[in-house]
């Protein structure tokens, strides 16, 4: 992710604790000054139209 030249990379979760797991992946990968993580919902973001260049979304499943 370092590599794309982006000035923002914004991760979002709508769940306190994934969150908090992934702001803990970010910093030991030393890109916490690089990656912002923030809470919110992926079906209603809070930014302007237009505000991304590119959106991926991850589904999360439980292995039954």
């Amino acid at each position: 992710m370092t590599k794309t030249n982006a000035e923002e990379i914004v991760g979002l979760d709508i769940s306190p604790g994934m969150l908090e797991i992934g702001k803990q992946k970010v910093t030991s990968k030393g890109m916490d000054k690089v990656i912002k993580m923030v809470i919110g919902d992926s079906e209603k973001l809070d930014y302007n139209d237009a505000y991304f260049d590119a959106v991926t979304v991850a589904p999360w499943c439980k292995k039954l």
